[in-house]
């Protein structure tokens, strides 16, 4: 007896439903979320040497990376590594994205605070 196919869902992690009404607004604004737009992902971390090591591994997995004080400096977040990609806007690469740079960031002692991106019509 065969058994029939299921496209598994992926586990909701927090933060996806934000990415969706971020998506959505985009949307609204006029993006056209088939085409690759820059989007810049945020990372915090206690000190320089952390954010800097968490650049190192950015910056192999593709990203442009700036590793910088933040504008408001919040206990334990002294230093933020910015993360760069240019890509297609998707909930899926949103999810995966959320994912792995927040395993990073807690591997360093630091946390992920989310991502945003331009509108490109």
């Amino acid at each position: 007896l065969e058994q029939p196919a299921f496209n598994m869902p992926m586990p909701v992690v927090a933060g996806d439903t934000a990415d969706l009404a971020t998506l959505d607004g985009m949307r609204h604004a006029g993006a056209d979320l088939s085409k690759p737009t820059e989007i810049s992902h945020y990372l915090y971390f206690p000190t320089k040497d952390l954010a800097d090591q968490a650049a190192v591994d950015l910056r192999s997995q593709g990203y442009k990376v700036t590793v910088d004080t933040p504008a408001m400096v919040r206990p334990n977040e002294a230093w933020l590594a910015q993360a760069t990609q240019t890509v297609v806007p998707s909930i899926d690469y949103l999810h995966k994205t959320r994912v792995e740079l927040t395993a990073l960031a807690a591997k360093l002692g630091g946390t992920y605070d989310g991502w945003e991106a331009a509108v490109k019509k």
